[in-house]
């Protein structure tokens, strides 16, 4: 059923067990899972793979700050998923619009200073003034 949708599972230390590792084998899934130190025989993983968990992980811990998120307000799962979609695509406008591109576009204000890579803040409500 999963086995056809994803090719690597990505997990901490805690999940370094051989069953699960099995299960993932039968199901021709990847198993991107560092090695415990006390494991006889360590089983190798990707590295460059394993550094897109922490990425994933940050990416859920900054969704958790919305509280509608976290706390599952939402009745249909359909509202629910739209929602995280409004809050992924606000996480994800900052990295899309360098300073290059909108210096033209945004003038900088005392509001804009100070913000991580001088990139202006986007305020969407003034944003169609500026096209």
């Amino acid at each position: 059923m999963i086995a056809g949708k994803i090719e690597a599972l990505l997990a901490d230390k805690g999940y370094d067990a051989d069953a699960i590792r099995q299960e993932l084998a039968k199901a021709d899934i990847e198993a991107v899972i560092p090695a415990k130190r006390n494991r006889k025989n360590p089983a190798p993983h990707d590295a460059e793979k394993y550094k897109w968990r922490n990425l994933i992980e940050r990416l859920f811990n900054k969704l958790k700050n919305w509280r509608r998120v976290a706390t599952r307000y939402d009745k249909s799962k359909e509202s629910y998923l739209g929602f995280v979609a409004i809050a992924a695509v606000k996480l994800w406008l900052p990295f899309v619009y360098e300073t290059s591109h909108c210096q033209g576009a945004y003038p900088l204000t005392h509001k804009n200073k100070g913000r991580p890579n001088g990139r202006p803040r986007l305020n969407l409500s003034s944003a169609s003034s500026y096209a």
